[in-house]
């Protein structure tokens, strides 16, 4: 019934728990409509629409600023449940001129960090740092813009976090036993995935105010922050030493960060000379973790490669370095090798291999692509991908391989022919196939866990991370066949272009 919108129960909760809270009821009957409401979101997330169409936020809000129960841990605690479920999973039509969740973010901001230094965030404040994760996430909607202002504005909060990765970074292999079970590595993965969430927040509600190229700088550590901010040599020393959920979640936030100095580079045409010594190292720690035994860390590491592989005009020189550096072969030479041996390229291991591609591919697309890419891929190691590929291993990623191949003149009349044949079958395929069911149901599941369990927490905003990416690594996910459809017409295009040639 409080999902809802054909009656008044989500009004009358709401309004319930306002009266208590101004006339100062029992602490005990607050804390029972709290839980209350928490697991009426977790068995039905719809609630949450109805809830805040119903100024659950005022009432959160009155707890804060107008009722004495709002210092109750108590009941702070119980509330921190109820909003996290709510922010989960209400819509943002719901949240369109909900103006007291700004205040409702002062007031956690100002808990979370009180005026003496902070070394590390309880229990508590984690909880806070996953509300402020998902009040950030829904701004990318461009709602809760202000209270998200308020999060990556902030310069307490942007000092307390700098100071737990420079501690993190400072550990160096000792980093690797700070796991996300323990408070260090808690601490750590929450500061991480705020950042991402910053980054993505910022970019949307105030696009073009930050100068990306800051954060290539070593020597802004020392300097005031402005914004939530880490920089990419933090990262990639959490790249290099940190436990797997750190790489992952570093992961993600560097291949932001590139992305985003990607797009500032190619709007305003800015040269990057000063700083190809500087890429180049963070180069050196991208091409370790191609092969990286996670397949997404793996692949935002390539994708950052192949960003940075596209700046080839920062420095003349680029080319040059490309081509004497044995890296790059080794990496395309252990994935052509790989999928062109017989037998071998099932679904899984071709999945393992996906992150390579977009190297090679980068590779390719360079104005003068390295001599020995002819070498490696010449006509029996592309006959032999070809001769491995089958309807059902097909993906996005090989298919882009192939289209660059072509682009590159490497493929032969019957490569083509053939590969024509198989993205033929495939198209069919998925144009029969449905996966809706399947994506929503496992959007389902994610949306229905509880606030009490920080690894579940953590989890789940990690499952939110990636989700906002185009990344998506499982055949049977509905994005995954969209980009694939797309990548095969692509292909096809450019065939018959070579034909008309």
């Amino acid at each position: 019934m409080a999902s809802s919108p054909d009656n008044y129960v989500a009004r009358l909760s709401v309004c319930l728990l306002i009266q208590l809270l101004e006339e100062e009821s029992q602490e005990h009957d607050i804390i029972s409509v709290v839980k209350l409401l928490t697991m009426i979101t977790n068995i039905f997330p719809s609630a949450s629409d109805q809830l805040c169409l119903h100024g659950i936020g005022h009432a959160i809000r009155t707890l804060y600023h107008n009722s004495s129960c709002g210092s109750s841990p108590q009941v702070s605690m119980a509330m921190t449940y109820l909003m996290f479920n709510i922010l989960q999973s209400v819509h943002p039509e719901a949240l369109c001129h909900d103006e007291a969740w700004l205040a409702v973010t002062v007031k956690l901001m100002s808990s979370l960090i009180p005026t003496q230094s902070v070394k590390c965030w309880s229990g508590e404040g984690l909880r806070i740092v996953a509300i402020f994760c998902l009040i950030l996430h829904q701004s990318t909607n461009k709602v809760l813009v202000e209270a998200s202002k308020t999060i990556f504005y902030s310069t307490s909060l942007a000092s307390t976090i700098n100071s737990m990765i420079h501690a993190a970074c400072s550990k160096g292999p000792s980093l690797l036993d700070c796991d996300e079970e323990t408070s260090t590595g808690e601490n750590l993965m929450f500061a991480l995935l705020l950042f991402y969430f910053s980054l993505r927040s910022i970019h949307t509600v105030v696009p073009g105010t930050v100068d990306w190229k800051k954060i290539l700088n070593p020597s802004n550590r020392m300097q005031p922050l402005s914004t939530v901010s880490i920089h990419c040599h933090d990262l990639c020393r959490l790249l290099h030493f940190g436990s797997p959920p750190v790489k992952l979640v570093a992961s993600y936030c560097l291949l932001e960060l590139i992305t985003r100095l990607s797009e500032q580079r190619n709007t305003s045409h800015e040269e990057l000379k000063s700083f190809m010594a500087y890429l180049t190292s963070i180069m050196v720690i991208l091409k370790g973790l191609v092969f990286y035994s996670d397949v997404r860390v793996s692949t935002n590491c390539s994708l950052c490669l192949s960003v940075i592989l596209g700046w080839e005009k920062v420095d003349m020189t680029g080319a040059r370095v490309i081509a004497k550096n044995t890296w790059w072969r080794l990496i395309v030479e252990e994935m052509a090798v790989s999928l062109a041996a017989p037998s071998l390229a099932s679904k899984s291991f071709i999945n393992h291999h996906k992150p390579a591609v977009h190297v090679a591919v980068a590779l390719l697309k360079l104005q003068k692509s390295p001599e020995w890419m002819r070498t490696v891929f010449d006509g029996p190691c592309i006959s032999g991908i070809i001769k491995n590929l089958e309807v059902s291993n097909v993906s996005s990623e090989m298919v882009l391989l192939f289209r660059e191949l072509l682009n590159s003149r490497f493929l032969k009349e019957e490569q083509i022919a053939c590969l024509n044949r198989i993205f033929q079958e495939c198209r069919k395929r998925l144009y029969t196939e449905d996966c809706q069911n399947e994506c929503s149901d496992e959007k389902l599941e994610k949306r229905t866990i509880t606030a009490d369990d920080l690894g579940e927490v953590c989890e789940y905003l990690i499952h939110v991370m990636s989700s906002t990416k185009s990344l998506d690594l499982d055949c049977g996910d509905l994005q995954t066949s969209k980009r694939l459809l797309e990548e095969i017409e692509l292909f096809f295009k450019t065939s018959s272009t070579e034909d008309d040639r």
